[in-house]
């Protein structure tokens, strides 16, 4: 079977925290290990178990994200059944590096419900970070629905212009006006220097509905327009990936 995610390389980067005035709203920057792997069939609750008992050794990891969101994970059908995206946020990349031999022996304790068809594959890539202050803290993984996206865009503006735009004061100001129905959270990586990977997550779907709505739509594409967003695009934003059953942690 075909694996989905190579190896990239990213730069380092540390963790910056900007709190802005909206009630709960804050954006911050980091890394993530984005992982992807197959489980085998039927064990999408035992691996979840498995993850309970394991993750205070994750988070015990030197450069674990200590605050808010941690980790986001969610279950695929596609390439087939027990496909697994999972991603750890991190306070930089070299922590995120740093951390690969730590994570080995810890990711060893779910290898019996591991498919090993398509070798796990893990990936770092610095990002931004935008919490709309609706999910909380909690002491176990809880129930959420993603949407992966690619956004193309000119060469060498990924990572400059959409961290000028999520850090200031104009989509501050926006968020305040249109409050959280953008996303809960989301994750801005810098896949390639023509490529931004967005990873947004709603509480549940009703949320997700909502940011469907043909005003809300409206607003974002306005939003990009003003702030010039739209110039370093390249294209539409492609490859949209929603998954339903989706899961995360906060601290």
């Amino acid at each position: 079977m075909a694996c989905l995610l190579g190896r990239r390389v990213a730069v380092r980067t540390s963790t910056s925290w900007s709190l802005r005035a909206a009630a709960g709203f804050h954006t911050y920057s980091g890394a993530i290990s984005k992982n992807l792997f197959q489980l085998k069939p039927g064990e999408n609750a035992a691996y979840m178990a498995t993850a309970e008992k394991i993750w205070p050794e994750v988070a015990a990891i030197p450069g674990f994200m200590k605050k808010g969101v941690t980790s986001v994970g969610a279950f695929s059908t596609m390439p087939k059944p027990g496909t697994m995206i999972a991603m750890n946020c991190w306070e930089s990349v070299d922590a995120a590096v740093a951390a690969a031999s730590a994570i080995g022996p810890i990711m060893a304790k779910v290898a019996d419900h591991l498919d090993f068809e398509c070798p796990p594959q893990r990936e770092v890539l610095e990002a931004d970070f935008v919490d709309y202050g609706v999910l909380q803290p909690n002491d176990a993984f809880q129930p959420l629905f993603v949407s992966i996206a690619e956004m193309p865009v000119k060469p060498g503006t990924a990572k400059g212009s959409m961290r000028d735009f999520i850090h200031g004061e104009y989509f501050s100001k926006k968020v305040q006006e249109m409050g959280p129905v953008i996303a809960s959270w989301q994750c801005i990586a810098y896949a390639s220097d023509v490529s931004i990977l967005a990873v947004s997550v709603w509480k549940d779907r009703a949320g997700y509905i909502r940011f469907n709505d043909e005003a809300i739509q409206k607003q974002i594409a306005d939003m990009y327009k003003e702030s010039g967003l739209l110039e370093i695009m390249t294209g539409p934003i492609v490859g949209r990936t929603v998954f339903p059953e989706g899961f995360y942690r906060m601290a």
